[in-house]
C-alpha cells in the first residue's frame, strides 16, 4: 500500500497508481478518503465548499472507505446516486470556517473548510450577529 495517501489515478493497465510517488497500489489496497465538494447558499450568495477527509468524517460520522464500493467508481454522483448520510446534510446548518490559506475570493470559486460545527447556539449567535450588521447598512 502507498504510505503517502494522495490521489490515486487509473493507468492505461487500469491499475491504480499513487499521483505523487508513481507507486502502483492493487486493487482494493489504497485508502478512501473525502473530498466533498457542495454548494452552499445564505441569502443572494453562494459559495462552493470543499470538505477534505478529516473534516468529512466528522461532518457525516462514517470514513469513506465505510460506503459500498459501487460509490468509489463514480467520477461524479448525481443527487439521487448519493449516499444518504451525504443527502441528509441538504437543508441543514453549519457553521465553517473558512480556511483563507488557499486565497480564493467568493466569486464562484472553491474554499477548503478547515472546520465546521452544528452546534446551535453557535448557529443562533452568528446568524444574530449578520441581522445586526445587515440592518446597520
Amino acid at each position: 500500500m502507498t504510505k503517502c495517501y494522495k490521489k490515486l489515478s487509473k493507468a492505461g493497465n487500469g491499475e491504480l497508481v499513487c499521483d505523487k510517488c508513481g507507486i502502483q497500489v492493487a486493487d482494493g489496497e489504497g485508502v478512501w478518503r473525502y473530498n466533498l465538494r457542495l454548494k452552499a447558499n445564505h441569502n443572494n450568495n453562494s459559495a462552493n465548499l470543499v470538505f477534505w477527509d478529516a473534516v468529512s468524517n466528522r461532518l457525516i460520522g462514517k470514513s469513506a472507505g465505510d460506503f459500498p464500493s459501487h460509490y468509489y467508481d463514480m467520477e461524479r454522483l448525481s443527487p439521487s446516486g448519493c449516499p444518504d448520510e451525504i443527502k441528509d446534510l441538504v437543508g441543514r446548518e453549519f457553521v465553517f470556517k473558512l480556511d483563507r490559506q488557499s486565497g480564493s475570493p467568493l466569486n464562484g470559486k472553491s474554499y477548503s473548510i478547515g472546520m465546521v460545527s452544528t452546534d446551535q447556539d453557535k448557529i443562533e449567535e452568528l446568524k444574530s450577529v449578520g441581522a445586526n450588521q445587515s440592518g446597520r447598512q
